[in-house]
């Protein structure tokens, strides 16, 4: 795990171009995979964003498990429940919304051009929603 300093030091090793601000590329693109409680969001994402900005630099968090549970699981509990099983090995049902699911997190990246994508996986259950 880096320690502060060696986050700081990152940051001043980063610089934006001219080009990068007429274009309004995003420095950092923060990206968390689905996992289980959308209710308990994680405080990194908050934390890193605080450190980026301070250093002068753009930062955009984006929590993929609410579009996950909003948009395709029309925010039934029950399907994103089952959703949830398949990222974590219970289950093999849901490919086929799964294959929406990140086809429109490839939309959202897109749409966000940033210098460097981060992805989190800061828990058990997002790790098999990286691979």
């Amino acid at each position: 795990m880096m320690n502060m300093q060696a986050i700081s030091m990152t940051m001043r090793n980063m610089k934006t171009t001219k080009t990068d601000i007429l274009e309004k590329k995003l420095d950092i693109f923060f990206l968390n995979l689905p996992w289980w409680d959308n209710h308990l969001p994680y405080a990194a994402p908050g934390v890193l964003k605080g450190i980026v900005e301070h250093h002068g630099y753009s930062f955009k968090s984006y929590n993929s498990s609410l579009d996950l549970m909003n948009i395709f699981c029309k925010r039934n509990i029950d399907e994103y429940v089952n959703l949830m099983n398949y990222f974590v090995g219970y289950s093999d049902n849901g490919q086929d919304l799964i294959n929406q699911f990140y086809l429109h997190i490839i939309d959202k990246i897109k749409k966000n051009p940033c210098k460097y994508l981060a992805i989190s996986v800061f828990s058990v259950f997002t790790h098999k929603a990286t691979i």
